[in-house]
């Protein structure tokens, strides 16, 4: 049986053999702990809630459920947090983040000047007024400040339309522009193998 001390209503605690004990006082504050000596449970009413591994509350301020730092969610007025085991996601006023390790997947916000994603379709970034970056399989279109402009488009020739010349299968299309297609220059370059023209994306860009 254990011990306990109580003068009601400003002080109550108690001690159990297992090392486990409970304290409340002035029927406001309330913890608890466990044969380790470690904190459990405990309230402030009415506004702060703790349980182990399960929630920490701070009414209006802050809000986290969820047990370790590998998997939770936190979120305030100010700020969004997401830890999980597929998905990350960070949100504070103008910054913002996700990457969906599943899905393959990210993003990434600086309002209202950078943007950057990626996916399985297409990644790219944007660097407000500076410059545009997009990237697919088949096509990458750069866009500076001042109106110059990159677009890179591969493909195969049909069947009935293959280069007599040269009898290559494939191509890529350069289109550069000026002054946002004022004034623009197109070119084709024929290309044996289409492994030609992922060289020339990995030689041009780097990596997100």
């Amino acid at each position: 049986m254990g011990n306990f001390v109580r003068f009601y209503p400003f002080y109550y605690s108690s001690y159990e053999q297992d090392g486990s004990s409970f304290l409340g006082l002035a029927g406001l504050f309330y913890r608890w702990k466990n044969s380790k000596d470690e904190t459990v449970a405990r309230a402030i009413l009415p506004f702060y809630y703790y349980q182990k591994n399960e929630y920490n509350l701070l009414f209006p301020f802050y809000f986290r459920f969820g047990g370790d730092d590998l998997d939770y969610v936190s979120f305030s007025p100010f700020h969004y947090k997401l830890r999980s085991t597929n998905v990350d996601r960070d949100w504070i006023w103008l910054y913002y983040s996700s990457e969906d390790r599943k899905e393959k997947t990210s993003s990434l916000i600086l309002a209202p000047f950078y943007f950057e994603w990626k996916s399985a379709e297409s990644r790219g970034d944007i660097l407000l007024p500076a410059y545009l970056k997009y990237y697919e399989k088949n096509k990458n279109l750069e866009l500076y400040f001042g109106g110059f402009s990159i677009s890179q488009t591969g493909g195969r020739f049909d069947a009935s339309l293959k280069s007599s010349g040269s009898g290559k299968e494939y191509y890529i299309d350069l289109d550069y522009s000026f002054i946002y297609n004022l004034f623009s220059i197109s070119l084709r370059k024929e290309i044996t193998s289409p492994f030609t023209f992922l060289r020339i994306q990995k030689k041009k860009k780097s990596p997100l």
